[in-house]
């Protein structure tokens, strides 16, 4: 018991209705000020290790703040207070720029229980949500870690914008939203020179967020993101060749996987793993990374003799957009070419057809897509380097659009039910149109049809005729 004492003594000795001028209690997990307390003491507070003493003043004859950091010592934070208020009635506190806010608290407890108000807590609420943390089951949102993250990644430059305009985030409130603190996120994105369809995607980011917090009672600041113009993206998708591809796939060794130099900390890491050529060739049937991961031999549907006729496919992406429930996904059906039957053969599909065995890296089950994935999607870049230092260099994705591309000179037409793609529109950024203008060939082609032809000829034929009888 004694020991207990002892303890809350040790963190924090200044009950939240005490009043010393300019000293305030500030809650380093909510990120916020306690301003009121609540029917239990501080002592009992959850976070109570995350408390300190702040001082928080105002320049004199100014609307300019000071805050300053004090510590968890009572008595030694009343003797800084003293000290710094003097300091600042004599105008020997110079304003300097707030810390940085770029951290993003999910799903924050404030100690008044009140609904946050500050931007990065409802930020941190809205990421809370897209987890399920703290959401009915019947209105829970099923979305990818990825997505998440990239959420988050449009959250912080936002915070890191206001902070470069000077704009305290620590005090900075939702409602505060409007068309010139907009611009500001707008500059900081040109500036730091995101490509347009991250500048298209984090607006639209930012618009759903504001939706959601309408729905919150919130208020509207919907209008601010939603009017942005977006950028003009015209997609030109250049596909490789067989030879570029098996380049790739002939340099591919634990010697040649190591790269220098990643990050601030100049780090070596070796892109090398056993199923990458596995996985290459795979992903030949036009799928997606996730799906291509999660492809089991049980998925090949084959004919009586065990010929491979197609292979079915889950469809996250969309599932997760549709809320579609666990074991409802959508499907999508890809047929099997020679090269892929030849590939599931390599891969034993006679022993292993209709077992839960997954078709490439099967020993990785534990943390399995996010794991795959990153090794998938820097190791093709990094062998392809390897492979064509002097060319501009390709992703991952290009082998989807190898095969879109192949589909659409083969088949020709409507080539979606195959894609999974939703439109016409999003299935051009997966096209060379320039291999599909390249594979048609019009030497028998003519605008007018064969009257054409017979019209030129009969027209020589008469030329010819009046030249011998002259």
């Amino acid at each position: 018991m004694m020991h207990r004492r002892m303890s809350k003594k040790k963190y924090i000795q200044l009950k939240a209705n005490a009043h010393i001028p300019c000293m305030r209690i500030w809650c380093g997990h909510c990120k916020t000020m306690v301003k009121t307390c609540q029917s239990k003491p501080l002592s009992e507070c959850s976070h109570i290790e995350k408390l300190q003493y702040r001082f928080v003043g105002f320049i004199p004859g100014t609307k300019k703040r000071i805050v300053r950091s004090l510590g968890t010592d009572f008595s030694e934070a009343v003797k800084q207070v003293a000290t710094l208020r003097q300091k600042l009635d004599a105008g020997e506190i110079e304003e300097r720029l707030p810390k940085r806010q770029t951290t993003i608290a999910e799903a924050p407890v404030p100690h008044t229980g009140a609904k946050p108000e500050l931007l990065v807590h409802t930020f941190g609420k809205y990421l809370a949500t897209l987890k399920g943390e703290g959401v009915a089951p019947h209105l829970r949102l099923i979305r990818s870690k990825s997505h998440i993250s990239d959420v988050k990644s449009c959250f912080k430059n936002f915070v890191l914008a206001l902070h470069a305009a000077r704009i305290d985030t620590t005090q900075f409130k939702l409602n505060e939203i409007n068309d010139n603190v907009v611009g500001k996120f707008h500059d900081y994105l040109i500036e730091k020179g995101y490509s347009d369809s991250v500048y298209n995607r984090w607006f639209s980011t930012l618009t759903t967020f504001a939706s959601y917090a309408e729905s919150e009672e919130y208020g509207n600041v919907k209008r601010f993101f939603e009017r942005v113009p977006r950028k003009t993206i015209t997609p030109r998708p250049e596909v490789i060749t067989k030879e570029e591809f098996q380049k790739v796939l002939s340099v591919i060794t634990y010697e040649n996987g190591f790269q220098k130099g990643i990050g601030k900390h100049e780090r070596t890491r070796n892109h090398f793993r056993p199923y990458l050529i596995t996985a290459f060739r795979f992903a030949l049937t036009g799928r997606r990374l996730e799906e291509l991961i999660m492809a089991r031999f049980s998925d090949v549907h084959c004919d009586p003799n065990g010929k491979p006729l197609l292979i079915e496919f889950t469809d996250f992406k969309v599932s997760r957009i549709l809320h579609t429930a666990e074991g409802k996904e959508r499907k999508l059906h890809s047929p099997v070419t020679n090269q892929i039957s030849r590939f599931l053969y390599e891969q034993g599909l006679q022993e292993k057809r209709n077992s839960n065995e997954f078709i490439i890296a099967p020993e990785i089950t534990s943390n399995r897509v996010p794991t795959v994935k990153s090794a998938l999607s820097r190791g093709f870049s990094h062998f392809w380097k390897v492979a064509h230092p002097d060319k501009p260099l390709k992703t991952f994705k290009v082998l989807r659009k190898v095969v879109m591309t192949a589909l659409k000179i083969r088949m020709g037409a409507d080539i979606r039910p195959i894609s999974g793609h939703s439109g016409e529109q999003v299935l051009r950024n997966y096209i060379d149109e320039k291999q599909v203008a390249l594979a048609s060939s019009l030497e028998d082609f003519t605008v007018f049809g064969d009257g054409e032809e017979e019209i030129i000829q009969s027209k020589k034929q008469q030329k010819k005729k009046l030249t011998i009888e002259r």
